[in-house]
């Protein structure tokens, strides 16, 4: 053991080479009266504890048997139960999201009557007034019945005022028209034109009663 008054404002240093043991080198104990010390092998080595007066260096192993340090086996208790708890919470945020876009796409699916391709795929219940649009139909549905109507097998009808309507049955074939029919050009005959003629034949029969 060496035990200086003078040097580094005092120092004891304790080991098998004592003299040669400095704040840094040789196996040993050093403290000094500048608040530095050292326990173990030189910094050089593997194991030792040295204070510099400012950073607190330890190199070797550190074994913790009580007091609030974490020990090995505090930390990987800690790190196991870190581990559950994150997978615990992914778990019910999965099924949380799950059930969120679950209920989304149920509530767009009661919504979405088109393909990717813009084509009607769904047939709506027609309740409310409005213009409906399905795969296999279409019209303007008022008053719990359907105004005008189109299908995919070619019927349709338009409905007008005071009963009057357009109706084709491409069943029988038939067409059903009641109402006026008003003729404004081409070659068809207009009642002007059928009541012109009925007039001429009869002017013509008559002419020959008086010839003969």
């Amino acid at each position: 053991m060496i035990i200086s008054s003078s040097l580094n404002s005092g120092s004891i240093a304790m080991g098998v080479s004592a003299s040669a043991i400095t704040e840094t080198a040789e196996t040993g104990i050093y403290l000094d009266g500048l608040g530095k010390f050292r326990v173990g092998t030189g910094t050089s080595g593997n194991n030792y504890i040295y204070w510099d007066g400012t950073t607190l260096n330890i190199k070797g192993s550190v074994d913790i048997t009580g007091g609030t340090g974490a020990t090995t086996a505090y930390v990987d208790q800690a790190e196991t139960d870190a581990v559950s708890s994150a997978e615990s919470f992914t778990n019910s945020a999965t099924a949380s999201l799950a059930g969120i876009v679950e209920g989304v796409t149920d509530t767009l699916d009661g919504k979405i009557f088109t393909d990717s391709a813009g084509r009607a795929v769904r047939p709506p219940t027609a309740s409310a007034e409005g213009l409906y649009l399905a795969s296999t139909n279409l019209g303007f549905y008022k008053d719990g019945e359907w105004k005008t109507y189109m299908d995919n097998q070619g019927d349709f009808f338009l409905t007008g005022s005071a009963g009057n309507k357009l109706a084709w049955d491409s069943s029988t074939g038939n067409l059903e028209i009641k109402g006026s029919i008003t003729i404004t050009g081409g070659n068809a005959a207009t009642q002007d034109f059928a009541s012109s003629s009925a007039a001429s034949d009869a002017s013509e029969g008559d002419e020959e009663v008086d010839g003969n």
